[in-house]
C-alpha cells in the first residue's frame, strides 16, 4: 500500500523482507531516506532494518519510548521536521 501527500511518501509492504530492496531500488533511489524509531524499536527493530540494502546509511530520528509519547504533538513535530527538508519518508 502506498500514500502520498505533498512533499512525502508512506509505503507499508506486505512482505517486508522482499519488498524493502525493491521498494527502495525503483522509488527511492539517490534520495535520503530517515527512519524514525523510539527507543525499543531502536534497539529490536533498526538492527534488522539497517542490513537492509539502501538502509544501511539511513538517517535516524529517534523519540522517547512510552504511551506518554505517542502524541498528536510529537507525531505533529515528527512530519513538520520532514516537510521542512522536503524529505521522502517510509514509516514502519
Amino acid at each position: 500500500m502506498q500514500i502520498s501527500s505533498l512533499n512525502s511518501t508512506v509505503i507499508i509492504p506486505e512482505k517486508l523482507e522482499t519488498s524493502l530492496n525493491d521498494i527502495i531500488r525503483e522509488q527511492f533511489a539517490n534520495k535520503k531516506i530517515f527512519i524514525t524509531v523510539d527507543e525499543n524499536t531502536e534497539q529490536y527493530c533498526l538492527p534488522i532494518l539497517k542490513k537492509t540494502k539502501g538502509l544501511s546509511d539511513a538517517l535516524i530520528i529517534k523519540t522517547k519510548s512510552g504511551e506518554e509519547n505517542k502524541s498528536v504533538e510529537t507525531l505533529i513535530s515528527i512530519w513538520d521536521f520532514y516537510r521542512k527538508i522536503k524529505l521522502t519518508v517510509i514509516l514502519y
